[in-house]
């Protein structure tokens, strides 16, 4: 069951109890400023100040524990952490030695792809 929020229009919706707006929310917005800024230029506290979310709302969302979103198989989270640095790092670096700025838009879309699929809930 849902929580009933208020639109504009006066009619009710059903948002999911499971975060997954906000979720969403705060993962757009990191996408963005790491494109638009690189990995330096991002951080925990310029995503949450931009996604109008609060530092306890970021960590209970983003904690698999708290979440109720657990991983499809098994992975330690430093794992998924060490992964996507890496990944992120390369594109980088490739997109600079190769003048291909889209590269790490790819790349980086296709990390949070990946991610998505590992904590979906299964079928």
């Amino acid at each position: 069951m849902g929580t009933i929020v208020s639109l504009q229009n006066g009619w009710g919706a059903v948002m999911p109890r499971d975060g997954s707006p906000t979720r969403n929310k705060i993962m757009d917005v990191a996408q963005n400023m790491v494109l638009d800024v690189g990995l330096s230029g991002t951080s925990v506290e310029k995503v949450i100040d931009e996604a109008g979310v609060t530092i306890g709302t970021f960590f209970t969302i983003s904690n698999p524990s708290t979440s109720g979103c657990h991983p499809r198989i098994p992975i330690e989270n430093y794992q998924l952490a060490d992964h996507l640095l890496r990944t992120f790092e390369g594109a980088f670096i490739l997109s600079k030695v190769m003048n291909e700025h889209r590269l790490t838009s790819q790349q980086l879309i296709q990390c949070r792809n990946y991610t998505e699929l590992l904590f979906a809930p299964e079928q």
